[in-house]
């Protein structure tokens, strides 16, 4: 799956549409996505844009309908965990000290 591009106006013309840096907060918030979970698909986020353009809105939404991000990997992980009765074993540094 390839994963979509944000698209943005330039600014002094504004007919031309151009690859951007990355999603806004704005366009993520709207489409009902995680800033984390755009961070481990590895899609960029722009913190600077403040726009939110229609076109990738969409976009983010086809990734939502194209996975099935209701269950983050956390989720997953708790609800395996649950089923098997199995917790997670931590095991404990040692530091060697000079005797």
């Amino acid at each position: 799956m390839e994963l979509p591009k944000s698209l943005v106006k330039c600014p002094f013309t504004p007919h031309i549409i151009r690859v951007g840096r990355g999603f806004s907060l704005g366009e993520i918030k709207e489409s009902g996505l995680d800033i984390i979970l755009l961070k481990k698909l590895g899609l960029s986020i722009d913190r600077r844009r403040r726009s939110t353009h229609k076109e990738n809105i969409e976009a983010l939404k086809n990734i939502l309908k194209s996975m099935d991000v209701s269950q983050t990997s956390k989720r997953i992980k708790k609800e395996e965990a649950l089923k098997t009765g199995t917790k997670k074993k931590t095991v404990k540094k040692t530091s060697k000290l000079a005797e």
